[in-house]
Formats: structure tokens, sequence, C-alpha cells
């Protein structure tokens, strides 16, 4: 019984002793949560995810590109292959474009004040 009264009274000690609620939950420079520019944390990984994918973007629309070109330097002027190669080429660009776009929208949507 006096253990579960010491556990009672610790309990409600740490308990009224601590800041308030609010307080608590309200992020400071003390948190994991926040880094030391005031930011949350969250969005900086957020915006490295952002600048890596965009990296990885980049970096497969040159092999696409690459690849592109050496399906029409070997295509030998034939007529269908090259208008096959040649679709290809315009899909990638439209798609490549795409997504940079969708990002800018989302971007300006979510910038926008109600």
């Amino acid at each position: 019984m006096n253990k579960i009264f010491l556990f009672l009274i610790s309990f409600f000690y740490t308990f009224l002793a601590s800041a308030s609620l609010k307080d608590s939950m309200m992020p400071n420079s003390n948190t994991i949560w926040v880094s030391s520019n005031g930011t949350w944390v969250i969005n900086e990984v957020l915006i490295s995810f952002k600048d890596l994918l965009f990296y990885f973007l980049g970096f497969i629309a040159i092999w696409v590109f690459l690849y592109f070109w050496f399906k029409l330097i070997t295509s030998r002027w034939n007529e269908e292959e090259f208008k096959k190669t040649l679709m290809w080429f315009v899909y990638a660009v439209i798609w490549l474009a795409i997504i940079p776009l969708a990002y800018w929208a989302v971007k300006l949507i979510a910038s926008l004040k109600i």
C-alpha cells in the first residue's frame, strides 16, 4: 500500500510541478523537432527530399535523352523507327515538363491565403 501511495504522490507531484500542457506541447529550440534556425525539422527533410527528387529527375532526363539520341542514330533513317523514336522523345519531354509544373501548381495553391 505504501508503494502505491508513494507512486501516486510522485505522479501528481511531477504532473503538477511541470509546466502547463500548452507550453509543453509547443515546440521550442530545446526539442528535437525544431532545428537551430527555428524551422521544423520535417520541413527541412521534405525540402531535402524534393531536392533529391529533382536531381534524380535530371539524372533520368539526361539518360532518356541519351537513349533517344542513340535510338535516332541507330534507326539508320528507317522512317517507321525514326517516327516511333521521335514520338517517344516528345512524350518524354512532356512528362519531364509535367513533373515540375505539378510541383509549381501545388506550391501556388498552397500559398494562396483564404
